[in-house]
């Protein structure tokens, strides 16, 4: 029968009007809640909005905090190559610097852009670098050039040149030689 079926449709019909007429009044409810919430916390701690200028302070001495760090990083690694040991850790360092590992890691991160293990490892490539343009490579074999600037082992050494240099020690010896070759030449 067509009028138990329309019936029957439109109770289904505005049943379903109902749960979303429901639906819609939770959550503007729920809506008009974390609204009033936000402002009520933004009403009791205004500085959530502004940089204070108590803050801005705060971050420059920070920076300078920061700096001062990695000028005391370079220094001691100038005058004592702590970099050539296979096992230093950052917290070793700090102690060192009398700073703590946190100050120390974020300090190389917001400067430098890097962390502990690829600032280390820069160090441990300039020195090989050094040792290959003093001709060490013709008497000693990479590996050993590689363990005497600090790294524990071949691929590790390897990776960190590639990272640092934009290719290998090998490659890195032939360019230097090619340099050397047309320098000489000209």
């Amino acid at each position: 029968n067509p009028g138990i079926l329309m019936l029957f449709t439109n109770r289904v019909f505005e049943f379903r009007w109902f749960d979303l007429m429901v639906g819609l009044r939770i959550n503007l409810v729920m809506g008009s809640a974390m609204l009033l919430s936000m402002c009520c916390l933004i009403l009791l701690n205004p500085e959530i909005l502004f940089i204070t200028k108590a803050s801005r302070i705060s971050q420059q001495v920070g920076q300078t905090r920061m700096k001062e760090t990695m000028a005391a990083l370079d220094a001691l690694f100038g005058q004592d190559p702590l970099y050539l040991e296979s096992g230093l850790r950052l917290s070793d360092v700090a102690a060192r610097l009398q700073v703590d590992a946190i100050t120390l890691s974020q300090s190389l991160n917001s400067v430098r852009g890097v962390n502990f293990n690829q600032h280390v490892n820069r160090w441990r490539v300039e020195h090989a670098k050094r040792r290959m343009a003093a001709g060490d490579h013709e008497t000693l074999t990479i590996e050993t050039i590689a363990k005497a600037s600090g790294f524990a082992s071949r691929s590790s050494f390897y990776n960190a040149f590639k990272a640092v240099e934009g290719m290998t020690p090998r490659a890195y010896i032939r360019h230097s030689k090619e340099r050397l070759a047309i320098g000489e030449g000209a």
